[in-house]
């Protein structure tokens, strides 16, 4: 979905001068990969019940070894 959103609001997949956001501001408007940094990895800590907790802790660890491949791979 992260992807879709970016490619209907004509966002770049991630900054290519700095992917990981290492010398400028995180911009999820901007780049697709920052949305994962500025928000959905920090849906669990907004979770209201411990099964949500739970349910959001295991998404974002898939999420970080998502991100990990992508880095090696792509970037």
């Amino acid at each position: 979905r992260v992807f879709y959103v970016a490619g209907q609001m004509n966002s770049k997949l991630f900054d290519a001068d700095d992917p990981w956001a290492n010398e400028r501001e995180l911009n999820d408007k901007q780049y697709a990969i920052d949305h994962f940094f500025v928000k959905l990895l920090n849906i669990k800590n907004t979770m209201q019940t411990k099964t949500g907790r739970h349910l959001a802790e295991d998404l974002s660890i898939k999420m970080r070894e998502y991100l990990e491949q992508f880095n090696h791979v792509t970037i």
